[in-house]
C-alpha cells in the first residue's frame, strides 16, 4: 500500500510530467517550422579541438628528432635539418577513403555542397545508381612524388574465406602504376585487392596491406641507417598491433602516426583526395547519364570502381571516361602537396598556412 507521503510524491511527479509535456507541445507548435531532426556530426568538432598549433608543432619536433635519429636526415653546419634526395623515396604517406557507386548524395571531394532551396516545394532529382555496397581505396605516395599502387578493399557478403570472389572484369579496368620506389629501376606495379564483409580496413586487413602492398615496393629495406623505411599515416585501425610493429621493426620499417583528427593538415594524401573524388564523382554521373540516355539499366556494379578511377571505355555504353587517378595522384600534384605540408623536406610549412591560423 502507498503511504500518504509516497502518494503525494507520485501525484506531484505526474503533474510535473504533464506540465512539461504541455509546455513542450506548445513550444513545438510555435516553432515546428524552424526545427529539424538530424544526426549530429562530431567529426568537425574533433578536428577543431585537435588541430592546434601546439599539437602540430609538437608532432613536428618529434618527427625531426626521429628522422635524424633513424638516419633519414642530418643537421648541416647551420643547424638545419636536411633530408638527402636519396632518402625521399623512403618516406611514405598513405590514407584511406571510402568509395561508393551510390551517387544519391552527389558530394564532391572536401566539404558537402550547400544547396539553397524552398522547403515548401519538393526537390526533384536525377537518376542515380542505387547500390548499398561500398569499398575502401588506399592511396598514397612517397616524398619523391611517386604514387603508390592503389589498394582496393571490396565488400563481400561471403561469410567464409573459401567463398570470397572477385569478378574478373575488375582486372580489365585496373591499370599498373609506374615507379621505382626502393628498387634499382622503374617498373610497372600491380594494384592489390582485399575482401571483407564491411569493405573497410581492420587489424587483419591493415597488416595484409602493409605486408603484401608496401613491403614488395622496398625489397632491400634493412634496420640500419640509410636503409630504413618510414610510413607516415593516421591513427586508424591496426596501427597499434604489437606483433605487426615488432615484425616491421625487425625489417627496418617504422610506422609513424600523425596527430589524430588532423589529416587535413599533416597528411599529404588526404589533401589530394578532394581533387580525386571530384573527378571520380563526375565520371560516375557521366556514366549514369549515358545509361539513361541509352535506355539501359541504371546500375554501376562494384567492379566498375576501377573504371571510374583509371578511366577508359565502358563496354556497355561505349562511353570514354578520363582518369581520376592521374587527375588527383599525378607526380607534380604530389610534389606540390609534400611542399605544402613540408614534413619532407622539413620546413614545417603547414604551421604557416593562413587558412589554419584562425583556429590557432
Amino acid at each position: 500500500m502507498l503511504t500518504l507521503k509516497k502518494l503525494a510524491t507520485k501525484v506531484n511527479e505526474t503533474m510535473l510530467h504533464n506540465y512539461r509535456s504541455k509546455l513542450l507541445n506548445r513550444v513545438l507548435m510555435s516553432t515546428a517550422k524552424c526545427l529539424d531532426a538530424s544526426k549530429m556530426e562530431y567529426c568537425e568538432d574533433r578536428r577543431t579541438r585537435w588541430t592546434t598549433y601546439t599539437n602540430i608543432s609538437s608532432w613536428f619536433d618529434n618527427w625531426e628528432y626521429d628522422l635524424v635519429h633513424l638516419g633519414f636526415a642530418f643537421y648541416d653546419e647551420h643547424g638545419q635539418c636536411i633530408i638527402p634526395e636519396e632518402q625521399l623515396p623512403n618516406i611514405l604517406n598513405f590514407e584511406e577513403t571510402c568509395l561508393s557507386t551510390d551517387g544519391s548524395e552527389g558530394r564532391r571531394g572536401g566539404r558537402p555542397e550547400i544547396v539553397l532551396h524552398d522547403p515548401r516545394f519538393p526537390m526533384t532529382g536525377k537518376a542515380k545508381n542505387r547500390d548499398s555496397l561500398t569499398a575502401t581505396l588506399i592511396g598514397g605516395s612517397n616524398a619523391a612524388g611517386e604514387a603508390l599502387p592503389p589498394h582496393f578493399q571490396f565488400q563481400t557478403k561471403a561469410t567464409s574465406g573459401n567463398r570470397e570472389r572477385i569478378r574478373s572484369e575488375v582486372f580489365a579496368f585496373t591499370l599498373r602504376v609506374i615507379g621505382q620506389f626502393g628498387t634499382d629501376r622503374e617498373r610497372a606495379w600491380d594494384c592489390t585487392f582485399g575482401l571483407n564483409t564491411k569493405g573497410g580496413m581492420d587489424d587483419r586487413e591493415f597488416e595484409l596491406y602493409i605486408i603484401n602492398s608496401i613491403l614488395p615496393l622496398y625489397p632491400n629495406t634493412l634496420d640500419r641507417p640509410g636503409k630504413r623505411l618510414i610510413l607516415k599515416c593516421d591513427s586508424g585501425p591496426g596501427r597499434l598491433q604489437i606483433n605487426l610493429l615488432a615484425k616491421l621493426r625487425h625489417l627496418g620499417v617504422y610506422l609513424y602516426p600523425c596527430v589524430p583528427n588532423t589529416t587535413a593538415v599533416t597528411q599529404e594524401t588526404d589533401r589530394t583526395y578532394g581533387k580525386f573524388k571530384t573527378r571520380f564523382r563526375t565520371n560516375l554521373e557521366q556514366l549514369v547519364d549515358e545509361c539513361v540516355a541509352q535506355d539501359l539499366p541504371v546500375k554501376v556494379p562494384q567492379y566498375k570502381l576501377a573504371l571510374l578511377i583509371f578511366g577508359g571505355k565502358d563496354p556497355e555504353t561505349g562511353l570514354e571516361l578520363p582518369s581520376a587517378f592521374e587527375y588527383g595522384f599525378g607526380h607534380e600534384e604530389y610534389l606540390n602537396l609534400w611542399r605544402k605540408v613540408e614534413a619532407a623536406p622539413l620546413t614545417r610549412a603547414s604551421l604557416k598556412v593562413p587558412e589554419w591560423q584562425g583556429q590557432w
